[in-house]
């Protein structure tokens, strides 16, 4: 639990660092389709999809897997509701 809110609190405070400190180096991120939705490897992966997502100026929910003390998948959903109406995903 302490390490899925260490991961929320990282997100939330958007500390990429801390964030990768608590993955494991072989993570496999999913990011949001506005991002391609193709897996993203490791810790270079996830810096990939957080510059994508910094410069879009919007920001996801996520879904993790843990395994032995470290988050070893990650799933970023949309969750802003104007950006879903947008894309008429609401309707």
């Amino acid at each position: 639990m302490r390490l899925a809110q260490g991961y929320v609190a990282a997100y939330n405070n958007r500390d990429l660092d801390a964030m990768l400190a608590l993955q494991d180096e072989n993570i496999v991120s999913y990011p949001s389709r506005l991002f391609g939705h193709q897996p993203s490897p490791g810790h270079a992966g996830v810096r990939a999809w957080w510059a994508s997502m910094v410069a879009a100026g919007r920001w996801y929910h996520v879904v993790i897997r843990i395994r032995s003390g470290l988050i070893i998948e990650s799933h970023s959903y949309l969750s802003d509701e104007e950006l879903l109406d947008e894309l008429g995903l609401l309707r």
